[in-house]
């Protein structure tokens, strides 16, 4: 690939994620009806543009081009409706008029796909309609025993909603969080241990695999370059991994120094 097909890819995944983490920091709730009104045409455009890199660089020949295809601008067809959509969320709630009033909470659901909770659906009455807000699942811990919250409101266009800020009282969110992190534990306690399992597996292995001093043949053959997706996975794996680090370093001095925090949001 490329050095400016490169240039090209990373800009527009990191576009992607940083329009991604300013709609997750800007709003608590949001709906997002009629995403896919324009899928249509919105998928040719980018069948379009994968196809020209994946012909370009593997050629029609190759099974893997197609495959390649399908999944690509599949992706990236979902990414651009979807960031597309928080754009619109985001433009609204700069430039509109937003309400602070205190509404009702009709019903509240966790959401899952297959057996994973992806996320909380809220059902308000507003605007003279009931509104099914998603939320995070967090959130749901929160809201599962209440009957009304006050919260600063905006509208979207003609169907969309928003809400930027729900007034929780002091340590509502740090017992949410306790309590969803209790039921992801209880669901998916065996993720830690396969990880953990994992890892000491591979240290093992290097600790006692090849003999000292052994020369296999294949160490004698030239190393290949690193590829692009390799090398971006390894540098994204090593920022995640730091940003864990602190994360968590950051969590320990505020419970270890300051007894914890129930106004913080980052817990």
């Amino acid at each position: 690939m490329k050095l400016y097909d490169k240039i090209i890819l990373i800009i527009l995944v990191a576009f992607f994620i940083v329009v991604y983490v300013v709609t997750d920091i800007t709003f608590e709730m949001t709906t997002d009806y009629k995403l896919f009104e324009n899928g249509l045409w919105v998928y040719v455009i980018c069948f379009i543009i994968t196809a020209y890199y994946c012909f370009k660089y593997n050629g029609p020949k190759k099974w893997t081009t197609y495959t390649a295809l399908l999944f690509a601008s599949l992706f990236f067809w979902f990414g651009v409706l979807t960031t597309t959509t928080k754009l619109k969320l985001l433009y609204y709630a700069a430039v509109n008029h937003e309400t602070e009033l205190v509404v009702k909470i009709k019903d509240v659901q966790k959401v899952f796909s297959r057996r994973s909770f992806n996320g909380t659906k809220v059902l308000i009455p507003y605007d003279g309609k009931d509104i099914e807000f998603e939320t995070s699942r967090t959130n749901f811990f929160a809201l599962e025993h209440k009957n009304a919250i006050k919260v600063i409101i905006g509208k979207a266009g003609h169907d969309n909603y928003y809400i930027t800020k729900v007034y929780w009282k002091p340590g509502e969110i740090s017992t949410a969080r306790y309590k969803y992190l209790k039921f992801w534990w209880s669901r998916n306690w065996f993720l830690p241990v396969l990880v953990v399992g994992f890892i000491l597996a591979v240290i093992i292995s290097v600790k006692f695999g090849k003999p000292a001093g052994h020369i296999y043949r294949q160490e004698f053959k030239a190393k290949k370059p690193v590829s692009f997706w390799r090398a971006m996975a390894i540098v994204t794996v090593v920022v995640l991994s730091v940003m864990l680090i602190l994360y968590l370093g950051l969590i320990a001095y505020v419970y270890i120094v300051h007894g914890g925090c129930s106004y913080c949001k980052f817990w």
